[in-house]
């Protein structure tokens, strides 16, 4: 039976990164980030950017109590030092992404960056 889950799907900008110094967090010239993928049967994959760190997520939604959660594993790179872990995620009652990469970036809060609406074709 297909449970249905909160949309996690999408990109996420970064905007709270509590463990770590701010100089840290905006040391590449892109915005801190996560995106996710979610399949229908609750599989989940995805990719991260934040300071010099970077790498893939892969994991999937379990229940704990009600509430949908991301229980991801991340491997990459964090200064060129490859970085391998665990992690979870959760949409907030706000609609904001919290979670946290374990023994890594520590905590965070994201939020959802809005798709670009595609221009009309003007047809003559």
């Amino acid at each position: 039976m297909k449970t249905k889950h909160p949309d996690f799907n999408g990109e996420w900008r970064i905007i709270e990164l509590p463990d770590m110094m701010d100089d840290y967090v905006e040391m590449e010239q892109h915005a801190p980030y996560i995106r996710l993928s979610l399949t229908n049967d609750g599989n989940a994959s995805g990719e991260y950017q934040c300071g010099l760190s970077s790498g893939n997520i892969d994991g999937g939604v379990r229940e704990f109590g009600s509430l949908p959660v991301i229980i991801f594993g991340f491997d990459g790179l964090d200064e060129m030092t490859q970085v391998v872990g665990g992690g979870w995620a959760q949409i907030r009652d706000d609609g904001k992404l919290e979670g946290e990469f374990v023994n890594n970036l520590g905590r965070f809060v994201a939020r959802r960056i809005a798709k670009k609406k595609k221009a009309k074709r003007l047809t003559r």
